[in-house]
This record gives structure tokens, C-alpha cells and sequence, in this order.
């Protein structure tokens, strides 16, 4: 047996690989949803079965085996779920138009691997990557963006039909969402924030902190609320996203380089606060919230849609899942 000689301590081989492997087990982090690796969850944050807006999903399948999953479509306005199965060949791509499965509503979709066409139970299989298109047009301005579905693995599965986000049976939805940057609001920059509240489902209201920053690293201070679902113009998340606003705030006045004296640049942070159920008898602190940016330019339909970037927190339980209908939120 080969025998390694260190700073004089003699050790063989296999204790040698023995310790390095439970040094790496020891600092191993914990299971992050960071929403780039194949999953068996996936969430994709817009769809909009009216036609008037075309949102087109695409789910792939990269590992070697079939799989079954259910798409789960939620309507923004009442909350309510309807479904659709289907299977998914090993190394196969399904691509689908909302309109085209689910007649009515505008939402969100999530879709998962399940034991059988037809259940509703998990089943764990991270073989799933997926992205959506939307073109389309909102309050009568073009838009046309793509993003990425966002992924979730599977950990230690309970199989109840309720997608937990919290690191234990899925990987973590997030906590504190960040957005690295954004154009200060005028006639030429319009954006909107596509935000779905993770914590309560469709009985409760989520409120939140929102925090702006300008680009000299002055901050300011905002709160929203909202139901299941909603799309806000980034000027109602707060009047501080505004080019006025920015302007006479103690700015970078060479930012952004080179094209200071036609736009404005900033940042700002997202993180829930408390979610509430309808009469107000059932509360739940630190309410997980995931958020879509969607910045536009002028009028010819210039836009693109940026995923944030984003902090978990395991210890902080806050009953993030997919999709609670039940009045407790859990």
C-alpha cells in the first residue's frame, strides 16, 4: 500500500482519501435552487392563455429515460389550477403555446415529473430544463422577451401533491431577490415586474420590501403588496425608479457610460416581508416572493426579460411551495 509522507506525518493511502472525502463532506453547502441545473421541478413565470399574448414553453428532457410530468397552470386573478399531463421521451423537447392547453387567463406555469400520467404525486427525476417566449403587448405597448425556466431539484420527496421550496424536499425558493440593474423610467424606458407570491397560495396577500438603489450606491426605501400574481410597472413599485427622481439624487453623472445623457441606471433588492390570509387570522413572516424584470425600450417592441439573481435561506422556514389552495396557506 502506498504510504504518503506530509510535513512529517505518515499516513496511508486509503486514510489519506478517507479524510479528504469527509472533508468534503463536511463542507459540502446545503442544496441551493440557483435555477440552472436540470431539476424535476421546473417554474415558468408568465403564461397567457387569450391569444392576444403568445407565451410558448418549452421543456426538455436530458436524461436517459422517460419521464411523465403534469404542467400546472395558475390564474393570476383567482388562483385556481388547471392541468395538463403528458410524457417526455428521453432526449426529447416539448414546445407549447398556453392558448393551446388552457382556454382562458393569464398566470404563471409550473411543471414536474410525476409517478404516472394522470397523478398528481412527485417523483423525483432532475432531467428537466426549460425556457419560455411571450410577444406580445401589454397596456397597447409591444413586447417580445425570453428567459429560462427556473429549476428546482428534487431532495427528500413527500409525496402530497405540494411542491415544498425549502431546501429539504425541493431545492429552496429564494428569500431576497436581487436585480442588478434597471433603466430609469421615461417616455423611451417602460419595464414591469412579474411578481408570484410562493408563500400562501391563492387565500393570501404578500407584502414586501423593495429597496432601490442609485448608481452611487445611495438607497431608498419602498413597500408593495399583492395576491397571487401580478405585473406592476416598475414606476408602481416605486416612484424612485423614475430617470427624474435618479437625476436629482446623488448620482454617478458619467453612468452609464457612454450614453449618461440619454439614460439613467440603478438597482434594487425585493424581499417579502409578511404574508396574510384573507381575514387576517393567519400570518407568515419572511413570505417567499420570486420576481421576473422585464425592461422595454421605445415603441417598437424592444424589451427583454431578466431573471434576478438570488440569496436562500434553508433555516428560515416560510411554507414557499407549489401551490397551496388550501385556506392555512400550508
Amino acid at each position: 500500500m502506498a504510504v504518503i509522507r506530509e510535513r512529517g506525518i505518515v499516513m496511508s493511502t486509503r486514510t489519506w482519501i478517507t479524510m479528504t472525502l469527509l472533508t468534503l463532506f463536511l463542507f459540502v453547502p446545503p442544496a441551493r435552487s440557483s435555477g440552472m441545473n436540470p431539476g424535476s421541478c421546473l417554474l415558468f413565470p408568465y403564461y397567457d392563455a387569450s391569444g392576444a399574448t403568445i407565451s410558448i414553453h418549452t421543456i426538455t428532457n436530458v436524461g436517459t429515460v422517460d419521464v411523465q410530468i403534469i404542467q400546472v397552470f395558475v390564474d393570476g386573478s383567482s388562483g385556481e389550477k388547471a392541468t395538463n399531463w403528458t410524457t417526455i421521451r428521453a432526449g426529447d423537447t416539448l414546445t407549447i403555446a398556453a392558448h393551446g392547453v388552457y382556454s382562458v387567463g393569464t398566470g404563471f406555469m409550473y411543471a414536474y415529473v410525476v409517478e404516472s400520467i394522470f397523478s398528481h404525486l412527485e417523483k423525483k427525476a432532475d432531467v428537466l430544463v426549460g425556457q419560455e417566449i411571450v410577444l406580445g403587448v401589454w397596456d397597447h405597448q409591444l413586447v417580445n422577451f425570453s428567459m429560462n425556466a427556473v429549476s428546482f431539484q428534487a431532495l427528500d420527496l413527500v409525496k402530497d401533491e405540494r411542491l415544498h421550496l425549502d431546501g429539504k424536499e425541493y431545492t429552496c425558493a429564494p428569500k431576497t431577490l436581487y436585480f442588478p440593474r434597471f433603466f430609469g423610467q421615461d417616455s423611451a424606458f417602460f419595464s414591469r415586474v412579474i411578481l408570484i407570491n410562493l408563500t400562501g397560495g391563492q387565500y393570501f396577500n404578500v407584502s414586501a420590501e423593495c429597496l432601490i438603489y442609485n448608481d452611487n450606491g445611495q438607497v431608498f426605501g419602498d413597500y408593495i403588496s399583492f395576491d397571487c400574481f401580478e405585473i406592476m410597472k416598475l414606476t408602481d413599485i416605486s416612484a424612485g425608479t423614475t430617470k427624474t427622481f435618479l437625476l436629482n439624487t446623488n448620482h454617478a453623472p458619467q453612468e452609464p457610460w457612454p450614453f449618461y445623457a440619454y439614460a439613467e441606471t440603478g438597482a434594487f433588492r425585493i424581499r417579502g416581508v409578511m404574508a396574510t390570509n384573507q381575514d387576517q387570522t393567519v400570518k407568515i413572516p419572511n413570505p417567499s416572493i420570486f420576481a421576473v424584470l422585464v425592461e422595454g425600450f421605445g415603441t417598437l417592441g424592444y424589451s427583454a426579460g431578466d431573471l434576478p439573481m438570488q440569496i436562500e435561506d434553508p433555516a428560515v422556514y416560510n411554507h414557499a411551495m407549489l401551490w397551496s389552495t388550501d385556506p392555512s396557506g400550508t
